[in-house]
């Protein structure tokens, strides 16, 4: 892992405030958009280890959770990411984003 990719995880977590989306305390970091070579062809090791693309997680049952599946939606979490690279939404905003388009 580089020191880039901990910076964002770090990024992750402080916004998460250490919290999963289940409520229980977070100990590892899931992706919306998988980690997949596939992914990272499409839309870039940028926007995939990108703190917006990453949620704090206490199981690998709730990692599942914050995956976003739906293509329509991956297409815009990547723009809203690529757009926001440097910004930290907050997660309502960005779940917001994906289900109202």
């Amino acid at each position: 892992m580089t020191r880039t990719e901990i910076e964002e995880y770090i990024k992750a977590y402080d916004r998460d405030r250490y919290q999963c989306v289940c409520g229980k305390r977070a100990v590892m970091i899931g992706h919306c958009l998988d980690r997949t070579l596939v992914n990272i062809k499409k839309f870039g090791k940028e926007v995939i280890q990108n703190h917006n693309n990453l949620r704090a997680v206490c199981s690998l049952s709730c990692n599942t959770v914050v995956r976003v599946s739906k293509e329509n939606e991956r297409e815009i979490l990547f723009n809203l990411i690529k757009d926001n690279l440097n910004n930290i939404l907050p997660v309502e905003y960005i779940n917001k984003k994906i289900k109202e388009e």
